[in-house]
């Protein structure tokens, strides 16, 4: 699975904004609720796609409206379950247990039905909010298409590339927005993303420079069908309810070739070793070290 996935900060009200939805100055606790259920999978070549994993993400956002700023957070799982929300930067609250193998052990985890998210301020003031999951909703799983998979094995990292992806089919949502990110394995990196792009989009060039030679990268295409439900509790916006389809893959950039001006001063400096061995060999032995060597044939 890999190790990195793009910032939560600020998904919902981006979300909103993409659909059109109208954004309002209405006081209210909570700006909105939004949960995440990921299924991921592996390309290993051109047509290879398996599924891998599988993990939720649940995040809340509170607007401050009442007697102070969110300073805590929980969330009723459909179980009754009740988990703490972590706190993030700008009124974010989220909850995101460990992965699971695959799509049948999340759903055990994380079943069907009614999650519900309570922020309060501390001092007394507490807004809640409801979302319901039902069914699942994912896209065929993304990839690379077009041999685009074998262009990025050895990919000179120089030269501009564009790479082939499936569309995204949106059916049953509200919303269809695709994600494009690269990541550099060595220090988890995000050298190139690309987010909210069209359902349609069906490639992304990668200018030259973006990635670098002799380097090892992973890259995560993600389809992402997003439905919205009516507003509810404290909430000002409706909430969302995302299935993200996404395939994530390994490769490896070709190593530097040296400048033209490299190979002379390379073979500049073998001849001069060249010729100091030569020289040597032709100096004679002081007294006691063996004969002369004798040329051989």
């Amino acid at each position: 699975m890999p190790a990195t996935y793009r910032p939560l900060l600020s998904p919902i009200l981006t979300t909103l904004l993409l659909a059109g939805l109208p954004i309002g100055a209405a006081a209210a606790d909570i700006e909105s609720a939004i949960v995440f259920r990921n299924l991921g999978h592996l390309q290993s070549s051109d047509v290879l796609v398996t599924e891998d994993f599988a993990f939720m993400t649940a995040a809340v956002t509170g607007l401050g409206s009442f007697a102070g700023p969110a300073a805590s957070g929980t969330l009723t799982l459909p179980d009754a379950t009740v988990v703490a929300l972590q706190s993030k930067p700008a009124g974010l609250f989220d909850y995101s247990p460990p992965g699971s193998p695959g799509l049948a052990a999340m759903n055990a985890a994380q079943p069907t039905g009614t999650y519900s998210f309570t922020l309060s301020d501390g001092m007394g003031g507490v807004a809640t909010t409801q979302l319901t999951y039902l069914a699942d909703n994912y896209a065929p799983a993304p990839q690379l298409a077009n041999g685009s998979y074998s262009a990025l094995q050895g990919a000179d990292a120089g030269q501009a590339i564009t790479l082939s992806v499936t569309p995204l089919d949106a059916s049953g949502a509200d919303l269809g927005l695709v994600f494009f990110g690269i990541y550099r394995l060595s220090d988890n990196a995000l050298v190139y993303n690309q987010s909210f792009a069209a359902a349609s989009t069906s490639s992304f060039t990668l200018g030259a420079g973006v990635l670098e030679a002799g380097t090892a990268y992973s890259f995560d295409l993600d389809h992402s069908r997003r439905s919205f439900q009516a507003v509810s509790g404290s909430a000002q916006f409706p909430n969302v309810l995302s299935f993200e389809s996404r395939t994530y893959g390994f490769f490896t950039t070709a190593a530097a070739v040296p400048e033209p001006a490299s190979f002379g001063l390379m073979a500049l400096g073998l001849l001069v070793v060249g010729g100091l061995t030569s020289q040597r060999l032709r100096l004679p032995r002081p007294a006691g070290q063996g004969a002369e060597p004798q040329p051989c044939c």
